[in-house]
C-alpha cells in the first residue's frame, strides 16, 4: 500500500501550527511567565510543540497529532524594587598605599529600602591601595677626593625612594618618600691610634702570653674607625726557664732555714717567778739587732706556759 502524506492545520488560541511529514513543530510558549516581584522576577514558562502520528487508521483515513510540553525557568522585566550596583562613596580611600578602606553604598530601584529585592545593609566598607607603601633605600656614600675623612673631605650622601621588592625607582618630584634624596656635609675627623694598653702575663716564666690593646680616636677623644691596622695584639711575654727561677727559690730557702736554726739555738730565756702572768723580755744572743720577744709564765711556776709570742 502507498502511504499518502496529509496536512493538517491545528489551532492553539492565536496560534495555528501547520503539521506535515512527520516533523515536529517549533516550541512555542502556551502560558505567561509566573515571575513576579514576591518571587524576585523569577519563574516558569511552559512550551509546547506538535507533529503527525503515520499511524492511520485504516477505517477512516485520519491522522492522531502527537504533542509534547516543557517547562523553563524565565524572568520578568516588571519594574520589581531592586539594588542597585555598589557604588564608591564621595570620601576617598581611608590611605594612599599599605591597604585603606574605602565606604561603598547602593539604592533601591523601584521601590523602597525594606520592600522585598531591597533588604540588606545600604553601605559596606572595601580594602583599597593594597599596594605596599614606598621607602627609601639605604644611602650610598661618595667622597670628593682622595680622603674620606678629615676637615678637607667632603662627603655626598644618596637614596633611592621605590617599593621594597621591586625595581621600579619612584623619581617623581617631589618624590613620595618623605625626606631628601641627596645630602652634602662634611666627613668625620681623622682617627688616630690611642698606646698599647697591657694586662698582666699569663705566665711568670716559660714563654707565657699577653693580649694588647689599643683604640682608634679622634682629637676631640671620640671614637673612630679610620685608622688602618689591628685594635688587639697577643705578645708573648717572661721567657725566661722557670728550671733556673725554681733552682735559686731553693738555695734561698734552704739559707733562710739554716739562719733561723743557728739564731734559735743561740738564744736564752730567762725567767722569773711570780705569782700571775707577768710579760718577760729577753733579748737574743747574736750579732743581729736584738729583737724583744714576750713570754707568758703561769703563777708559781718558772716553766714557760706554752703561750710564747714573739715581738720583731
Amino acid at each position: 500500500m502507498i502511504r499518502s502524506f496529509a496536512f493538517a492545520s491545528i489551532i492553539y488560541g492565536q496560534t495555528e501550527a501547520v503539521l506535515a511529514d512527520n516533523n515536529w513543530t517549533e516550541w512555542e510558549a502556551i502560558t505567561d511567565c509566573t515571575a513576579d516581584c514576591i518571587t524576585e522576577n523569577v519563574g516558569t514558562l511552559i512550551y509546547q510543540r506538535s507533529r503527525l502520528n503515520y499511524n492511520v487508521d485504516d477505517l477512516n483515513n485520519s491522522t492522531i497529532p502527537e504533542i509534547e510540553n516543557k517547562t523553563e525557568i524565565c524572568t520578568s522585566d516588571s519594574y520589581c524594587p531592586k539594588w542597585s550596583l555598589w557604588e564608591n562613596a564621595p570620601t576617598p580611600c581611608s590611605a594612599t598605599c599599605a591597604g585603606g578602606s574605602q565606604s561603598q553604598i547602593r539604592r533601591c530601584l523601584n521601590g523602597v529600602i525594606g520592600q522585598i529585592g531591597c533588604q540588606g545593609p545600604v553601605q559596606q566598607l572595601i580594602k583599597c591601595n593594597e599596594t605596599p607603601c614606598p621607602t627609601w633605600s639605604s644611602w650610598s656614600i661618595d667622597y670628593e677626593g682622595d680622603q674620606s675623612c678629615g676637615p678637607f673631605c667632603k662627603m655626598t650622601k644618596r637614596r633611592s625612594c621605590g617599593v621594597e621588592g621591586s625595581k621600579q625607582i619612584l623619581a617623581q618630584i617631589p618624590a613620595p618618600c618623605p625626606g631628601p634624596a641627596r645630602h652634602e656635609t662634611g666627613c668625620t675627623p681623622c682617627g688616630s691610634w690611642s698606646e698599647w694598653s697591657e694586662v698582666e702575663c699569663s705566665q711568670t716564666c716559660g714563654e707565657g702570653k699577653m693580649v694588647v690593646e689599643r683604640e682608634c680616636l679622634t682629637e676631640e677623644g671620640n671614637f673612630a674607625d679610620d685608622c688602618p691596622g689591628q685594635s688587639v695584639k697577643v705578645k708573648v711575654c717572661n721567657i725566661s726557664d722557670c728550671s733556673a727561677i725554681a733552682s735559686s727559690s731553693t738555695t734561698a730557702s734552704q739559707s733562710t732555714n739554716t739562719t733561723l736554726s743557728t739564731t734559735r739555738s743561740t738564744t736564752s730565756i730567762s725567767t722569773t717567778t711570780n705569782a700571775r702572768f707577768v710579760p718577760q723580755t729577753v733579748s737574743l744572743l747574736s750579732p743581729t739587732p736584738p729583737r724583744n720577744i714576750e713570754i707568758l709564765l703561769a703563777e708559781g711556776t718558772t716553766q714557760p706556759s706554752g703561750m710564747v709570742s714573739f715581738l720583731i
